[in-house]
């Protein structure tokens, strides 16, 4: 993606005489190279390292951005800019910065209610359940999809945590369990 907009230059050896139509060619080339930057950020969505790509995918689309942008503003404005740019940000910018909205992982969401301290009776990391002493009351279930935390999530027995109480399907459940 990052070689392909340059290359036709290396192809082309020639001197390019700067014209107004080879001006907005280069712009429309270099916004469909950008555009297609979301597919990128949607292809990266189940990578392990996933942060880090989309990362450098930011770098480069805000990096690519802030250069169009300098050199836009610095080129002769005439009458024909907007009824080019408009239709450019209605056809390319707003889809792409939909696609990257959807890209993006989900915020955690974090359940509501009064938090509580106890201490991990057991897990098995195999099967990826447990459960949780509290302080108070009854021993809680506790699923690998409450931990917070991306990747591997497990408990030691013993480890203390904090948590929020909830009626599950089977009884009490922890939700949102975090480490301290």
């Amino acid at each position: 993606m990052l070689l392909a907009p340059g290359l036709w230059l290396e192809q082309m050896p020639m001197q390019l005489e700067v014209t107004n139509t080879s001006f907005y060619f280069t712009r429309a080339l270099g916004l469909a190279d950008l555009a297609l930057a979301p597919l990128f950020f949607w292809c990266a969505r189940n990578l392990k390292k996933r942060k880090w790509v989309h990362f450098s995918l930011t770098i480069y689309v805000l990096g690519f951005a802030l250069l169009n942008g300098v050199e836009i503003a610095m080129a002769p404005v005439i009458p024909s800019d907007a009824a080019f740019w408009l239709p450019m940000v209605v056809l390319v910018f707003l889809p792409a910065v939909l696609m990257v909205m959807m890209a993006l992982p989900p915020l955690p969401s974090r359940v509501k209610g009064p938090r509580e301290e106890g201490k991990v009776k057991w897990f098995n990391a195999t099967k990826g359940f447990g459960f949780i002493t509290r302080a108070q009351g009854d021993d809680v279930f506790v699923h690998y999809r409450s931990i917070r935390g991306e990747g591997h999530r497990t408990l030691r027995e013993g480890q203390d945590v904090e948590f929020v109480v909830i009626k599950g399907e089977k009884g009490l459940q922890a939700e949102d369990v975090q480490p301290l």
